[in-house]
């Protein structure tokens, strides 16, 4: 097959690379599993703080919980770096001056009393209110600096990472910093 050697511009991939809220280049483009729309990350997550449907087509995406119907695309946002000269930097620019006037504050109590079986998940949405982070924004929970997953248990991360490590006879430590995407 012979190559036709038309060239196209950035404004005709618009309508693929733009979000259908924010009307700029899609940021961390995230998908709505149940009808394939993408949108920011920021965007939909925002989006769904106030109703579980799509924004574009209208579908009701989860009864409850519509953000566990969001997935990632990478593979988007690095065509999308690829077409917009500049984009990454300037995105990993906003991110370091967001994260540098907004610095995760100290609690005012350094240790919380809760039952062997709450999630690391449940610890992160706890975290995130006690910290009044906006729901954009992640956290990370490790235990000796270890990503600790989502849907670990504090007596799993206890008997696998805790106990395991050392003479640890004190109460388990926990520590958070600010999700750090290696995409």
């Amino acid at each position: 097959m012979a190559a036709t050697g038309r060239k196209h511009m950035v404004k005709d991939f618009n309508h693929f690379i733009t979000c259908y809220l924010c009307r700029g280049y899609l940021i961390k483009p995230t998908t709505v599993t149940e009808c394939l729309h993408t949108f920011c990350k920021s965007c939909i997550v925002q989006h769904f703080e106030d109703s579980n449907d799509c924004p574009k087509c209208g579908i009701q995406v989860h009864e409850t919980n519509p953000l566990e119907m969001l997935r990632l695309d990478n593979t988007l946002e690095e065509i999308i770096f690829k077409l917009v000269p500049g984009l990454r930097e300037r995105e990993e620019q906003h991110e370091v001056e967001f994260w540098k006037k907004n610095q995760p504050r100290d609690l005012m109590k350094r240790f919380i009393r809760c039952s062997s079986r709450v999630t690391v998940g449940t610890i992160k949405k706890f975290l995130s209110l006690k910290l009044k982070l906006p729901s954009s924004y992640e956290l990370d929970v490790l235990c000796n600096g270890e990503i600790m997953g989502r849907d670990h248990t504090l007596e799993f991360i206890y008997m696998t990472r805790w106990r395991l490590h050392g003479e640890n006879t004190h109460p388990m430590v926990l520590e958070y910093r600010p999700r750090i995407d290696f995409g």
